[in-house]
Parts: C-alpha cells; structure tokens; sequence
C-alpha cells in the first residue's frame, strides 16, 4: 500500500542572480512498513457472524465510525507497555504525579534526547496499561513491570534509574538489541493481549467507551474458554488472551 500527497507541488524561487527558478516536486510514495517491522494484519470490520452488542455505551457519542483506521497511525518499531493498574492517567502519561518523574515511561521519554537512545527509523511507542505489576513490585519503589511488542516480551523487574533503563533500551528497544548483553529477567508472551484506550484525562470519549468494550470482550472470550486473568507463566498463556487498558 502506497500513500501520496494529494497534489504534485510545483515551487518557484528566485536565487541570488535574480534568476526564476523552479523546482518539481514529484509524488514520493511512503510505505506502510518497513525492513524493520512487517506489515501488521488489519481487520476492516466486524465479521458477518459477530453478534456482540454494546447497549451500554452512551448514546450520541461523537465518534467516527465510517472512516477506515487503517494509515491513520504512524507504523513503531516497538511499543513498550508500563504495568500501572491504574486506567487513567494524566494527559502527558511522563507528567504522572503518581511515581517520581512519571515513572518508566517518564524515563524512557526523557532519555529519548540522547542520540545513542534512539533510532529515527525504529521509533517506540510507549504507553501506559491497567495491567498489575509483577507480584512484589509496588507503586513508587523504583522497579516497573512492562512488555514489550510485537516481539512479545514481558519484563517483570526493570529498575526505574538510568543504567537500567539505558540496558532496556539498548536490548529491546533499538535494531540489533540481541547482541547486547543483558540481566534483565524477562518471559515470552505467548497470549494475546487486547488494549482498549481509557485514557479520559485526553480523550473523554475514551473513558465513557472503555469499560463496556472491556466488559463485551471479557464475556465473549469467557465464553470461548481462552479469558485469561492473572499473570499467568508462558504455558498458561498460550491460546489465551487477556484484556486490558492502555493509555
């Protein structure tokens, strides 16, 4: 799939000499994935058979249900999701009050200022989720719970100070990770995991819709038998999935 710019854009300047010149812009097709990530599968609607219903959402929501998603967000490299078990956070999730300097996601964005922490063409998302911490980690001890997609991986114990967040970066952030040494523990995620956006400090919308989404995809995958609650090892969590929500 190629996107291009609606019109071929023509510009003219002059130069030093006085002399008109004029330059020609031509369409520059830009691809929706790269060397770096492969195309992510896109699902357009829901199937013919889906017969969930939503009647407890608020009525009159101003919300865009025409408009296809797909291209409507850049294409990560990785995206880095902070255990909170909260659902809600502050506009700006680095501005979170709740753990000094926002917590690991404060950390991860702060550092993004260095040029060895960042790859311009490998970019990382990184978001808040209402998924616990590792049992033992708690709220402002320093150490964050996170995972880590598409390459599904779950980080039980990060140190929230800066070494510890140069190592995770450096191993499961950037191209080439997996030649850098590292002591971090960590678990493949072999579930699958469903974010719904709650964050309602941005978005009130998103704090109306998220619990009765959450509560439709809990009730149907309940049924299905593969709800997955808990933590759950990396055999427990294969066929499973769990629901969640992400800022």
């Amino acid at each position: 799939m190629q996107l291009h710019t609606r019109h071929s854009l023509r510009l003219s300047s002059r130069n030093f000499h006085g002399t008109s010149v004029r330059f020609s812009a031509r369409r520059i097709p830009i691809p929706f994935e790269t060397h770096l990530q492969p195309p992510l599968h896109v699902t357009e609607k829901c199937p013919p058979s889906c017969v969930c219903s939503l009647e407890s959402l608020p009525k009159d929501l101003d919300i865009d249900r025409a408009t296809s998603l797909r291209g409507t967000m850049a294409n990560y490299y990785r995206h880095l999701l902070v255990c909170t078990g909260r659902s809600d956070w502050a506009s700006r999730v680095e501005l979170d009050v709740s753990e000094p300097g926002g917590g690991l996601a404060g950390k991860i964005k702060e550092g993004g200022g260095r040029k060895d922490l960042r790859d311009p063409f490998a970019p990382t998302l990184v978001t808040n989720s209402s998924f616990e911490r590792e049992p033992g980690v708690e709220e402002g001890q320093g150490v964050a719970s996170a995972y880590i997609f598409p390459s599904g991986v779950y980080l039980p114990k990060i140190p929230v100070e800066d070494e510890g967040v140069v190592e995770l970066v450096r191993r499961f952030l950037l191209p080439g990770g997996g030649e850098v040494e590292s002591g971090l523990e960590s678990r493949e995620v072999l579930e699958t995991v469903v974010l719904i956006c709650s964050h309602n400090s941005r978005d009130t919308r998103c704090g109306l819709v998220a619990e009765p989404l959450k509560r439709q995809f809990e009730k149907e995958l309940a049924e299905k038998g593969v709800l997955l609650e808990g933590y759950g090892d990396e055999e427990g969590g294969a066929g499973k999935a769990r629901v969640g929500f992400t800022s």
